[in-house]
């Protein structure tokens, strides 16, 4: 794994990547303030993880699904249904920060409500949020935040 920076990130990348190693349902948030190197951290990821032979997928959620566009967990659903999730071993999902930006009580309480359903998925889910709508999320949504596998990455 190459360096990302001089500040000891390359730690924190090798930590997520360990993330992915055991297909079993759990989650985690990584904490990316900069998302210029969103890109970069999800490659490095899903490149260490297919030398294992492992298969890690990215969602971007996305407000055009006029249904579910505030529920993280439906939109999961729906990808994960779409794209045949069996097949893979892990999920990294982005664009967190717009839909809790966009309608912030609504997306958290929502993320409350489906904290146990993240289960069902039987998978490693890891949440790129920054650091502001994670102290949204730790105070909005407790119960969610407490069932996470590990404490939070920051990147």
């Amino acid at each position: 794994m190459t360096d990302l920076d001089s500040t000891g990130n390359t730690g924190e990348l090798k930590r997520i990547t360990r993330f992915f190693n055991h297909k079993k349902s759990k989650y985690v948030f990584i904490v990316l303030d900069d998302e210029r190197i969103l890109d970069y951290i999800i490659t490095t990821i899903q490149v260490e993880q297919e030398k294992k032979g492992k298969k890690i997928l990215k969602l971007r959620l996305n407000l055009n699904n006029e249904e579910n566009k505030f529920s993280v967990y439906y939109q999961v659903k729906e990808y994960l249904e779409h794209t045949g999730g069996r097949d893979i071993d892990g999920l990294i999902v982005t664009g967190m920060n717009t839909l809790i930006y966009t309608e912030p009580r609504l997306t958290i309480d929502l993320l409350n409500r489906s904290r146990d359903a993240f289960e069902r998925f039987g998978l490693p889910i890891a949440f790129i949020l920054n650091t502001d709508n994670l102290r949204k999320l730790i105070h909005g949504a407790p119960d969610f935040y407490q069932l996470r596998e590990t404490s939070s990455f920051h990147i």
